[in-house]
């Protein structure tokens, strides 16, 4: 007999192990942005993300450097006397370092931060696949952030921007969608 009791599923999922230290490298540097209008469903159906990027309902952002920080979990009392809270989502973001400082992009980064993001593919660097973050609680993504002009000429001017979510699962990884990001 079990030391708890879960009405959850009762049997774990496998677990996969990397075989021979094969690890996936971090780091991203293109990824493409959705408008909460567009509707993609498959991240690795590349015909439907590059008519996506042509009708304007999605951006390719290339050269950039992204990463996923570990989420935060939003805790709630337990409503079962004596017991942990429990993680009822996850607060979520997505840093932007986009060193492509001009003036249209002055104004898409704007757009950026005055709108609402529906997904956002990353293109991961150390592997052939994609991450898709794609919040299924209807808010979508919302970037706050901006412009940045260094203090010394030995750094770059910079957009750097946080994008927000809530969503109580990690975003799901798929095959690379060809002909995107090459």
């Amino acid at each position: 007999m079990g030391n708890c009791i879960s009405y959850c599923s009762a049997e774990l999922l496998d677990h996969e192990l990397i075989n021979c230290e094969a690890y996936v490298e971090g780091a991203s540097s293109a990824i493409v942005i959705g408008s909460c209008s567009s509707d993609l469903v498959d991240p690795s159906d590349g015909p439907a993300i590059l008519a996506e990027i042509a009708a304007g309902r999605a951006r390719l952002i290339n050269n950039v450097r992204v990463d996923l920080p570990l989420p935060s979990p939003l805790l709630t009392d337990s409503p079962v006397g004596g017991g942990s809270q429990i993680a009822t989502t996850y607060d979520r973001t997505i840093n932007l370092f986009d060193a492509n400082v001009t003036a249209d992009n002055v104004d898409f980064y704007n757009q950026v931060k005055n709108d609402r993001i529906g997904y956002i593919i990353i293109k991961e660097y150390g592997a052939d696949r994609v991450t898709f973050i794609s919040p299924t609680n209807g808010a979508g993504i919302k970037f706050t952030g901006g412009r940045v002009i260094p203090v010394a000429k030995t750094e770059f001017q910079s957009f750097q921007l946080i994008g927000a979510w809530s969503e109580k699962n990690d975003a799901g990884i798929f095959p690379t969608p060809a002909g995107v990001f090459s």
